[in-house]
């Protein structure tokens, strides 16, 4: 009696990984139409950008940058010391620049270098500050859709694609990446991605108090901008990272992110660790019924089914190599959480920063 309960529910969780995995595959493109409006052109926008060191791309990405459909904007790159190598590129391409100067403790670089930016720009009349990671390869569109989705009750963000230059964990990054369009496609998980975030020169001096003594800007912006009553806005498919990873610098970035996670939610962990170990135990066991001739084991085969077929409907890579990856990438997904969970410190840009509770 006990067995055909614990069949039941196996049966029951399956279908509704099933529900879900097929809301996302019907909602996954909703956000390329949703949440724009037009803005007044004359509204003129700061975009801000840390640089430490040299990016992947950096000479196209300073291009596409420069070339937005949006017109009316500034850009300002903020580098920590005189030597930095980035500077090179900055000059070259005429971008005005500061030089972050009295690094505040216990604040990391790319905080450090906002904080300083807000100071001195925050009585100009811009009527927004839009970040933006040196590393990114925004699309031409990818100001004006932000400045277009935001409003005086929201910020805006969107998320990006990390394009394979070479090496198979590349794809493997390529793909891991998927679980942030995930937590963007929810009212309840989105948060403000510090890569592509823009939000209005409202409440900027608390802001600025706030990011005092923090490791992560998106963390911080997306907590305070909530506590003010402000929601977020996403727009998908409008920048780029590209990436050429090993195995090691992919864990260690795998790793750095899901810290970051459970640092801005613990409980993520908890969920995550069920979710996954659910699912993946769920697959397994219809793997074992379909050995055995049993015909359930199809029904329980569908959810792994379906969430290679969201992220065939997602992905930039080959579909055959997305298929495989999501084999295994739940394993991945509990391994990281399992080794970020006690996280004492991580290595960002060249620098080690102490995780506190």
């Amino acid at each position: 009696m006990i067995g055909s309960y614990i069949k039941a529910l196996i049966l029951l969780i399956s279908i509704l990984f099933d529900l879900s995995l097929l809301r996302d595959i019907i909602y996954s493109d909703r956000y390329n139409r949703d949440n724009l409006r037009k803005v007044d052109k004359d509204k003129r926008v700061l975009v801000i950008v840390p640089y430490k060191g040299i990016d992947r791309k950096m000479e196209d990405n300073i291009i596409a940058l420069k070339s937005q459909s949006y017109k009316n904007y500034d850009i300002v790159a903020v580098v920590d010391s005189k030597n930095d190598p980035a500077l090179s590129y900055i000059r070259r391409y005429g971008l005005k620049y500061l030089i972050a100067k009295n690094k505040i403790e216990d604040t990391s670089g790319k905080v450090n270098a906002l904080i300083y930016a807000l100071k001195k720009y925050k009585s100009s009349r811009y009527y927004a500050f839009v970040i933006a990671d040196s590393d990114v390869y925004p699309k031409k569109n990818w100001l004006e859709s932000l400045v277009n989705s935001l409003e005086s009750k929201h910020i805006s963000t969107t998320y990006p694609y990390f394009m394979p230059l070479r090496g198979f964990w590349s794809d493997v990054k390529h793909v891991w990446n998927f679980i942030g369009f995930s937590l963007m496609s929810s009212d309840k998980t989105r948060f403000g991605w510090g890569g592509s975030l823009a939000f209005p020169n409202l409440y900027i001096e608390e802001l600025i108090d706030q990011l005092y003594h923090k490791k992560s800007d998106d963390i911080t912006i997306t907590k305070f901008y909530k506590s003010k009553g402000m929601k977020i806005n996403y727009i998908a498919d409008i920048s780029y990272v590209y990436i050429s990873e090993s195995f090691g610098s992919f864990i260690e970035w795998s790793i750095r992110q899901t810290v970051w996670t459970i640092y801005a939610n613990r409980y993520i962990f908890y969920y995550g660790i069920i979710y996954y170990v659910i699912f993946e135990g769920i697959f397994i066991y219809s793997l074992y019924l379909l050995l055995i001739a049993n015909p359930i084991g199809l029904l329980l085969l569908t959810p792994k089914i379906l969430s290679i077929l969201r992220a065939e409907r997602i992905t930039r890579i080959s579909k055959i190599k997305t298929a495989y990856i999501m084999l295994f990438i739940n394993l991945i997904y509990i391994y990281d959480l399992l080794v970020a969970y006690n996280k004492k410190e991580i290595m960002w840009r060249g620098s080690i920063y102490k995780i506190k509770e």
